[in-house]
């Protein structure tokens, strides 16, 4: 119910949101590949405390994640482009549409991936 107690399960234990501010730094870009945690209740409340806005306060430059929840395969063609132009040397704000254009929107589960992630932060 509240993204303050949330976290990222990583393959050596969980990340708590509450305890980005003890890190030292955080890394530049985050993609947040198969969640919703960029829905719009996640980043407002009364003390803005959704994970988007946790990693942005924290030092990261971008946050790319989706306004709804958007399972693992559907997601694939979006996020190997995506990948593919960061590895280009685009930013991350430049990257989101760019993938964008390389899925086929004519699918529905393409269409879905394509309009659902947003870069939050200059990226």
């Amino acid at each position: 119910d509240r993204a303050v107690f949330s976290f990222l399960r990583l393959s050596d234990g969980p990340l708590k949101i509450r305890g980005l501010e003890r890190l030292p730094g955080i890394a530049h870009h985050w993609i947040l590949a198969a969640c919703d945690l960029g829905s719009p209740r996640q980043l407002a409340g009364p003390e803005l405390d959704g994970v988007v806005a946790a990693l942005l306060h924290g030092g990261a430059g971008g946050v790319v994640a989706a306004a709804v929840c958007v399972p693992d395969l559907e997601t694939r063609a979006l996020m190997t482009g995506l990948h593919r132009s960061l590895a280009g040397g685009a930013s991350l704000a430049d990257a989101v549409p760019h993938a964008r254009g390389q899925v086929d929107t004519t699918d529905p589960q393409g269409f879905v991936a394509s309009v659902a992630f947003s870069c939050y932060g200059g990226g």
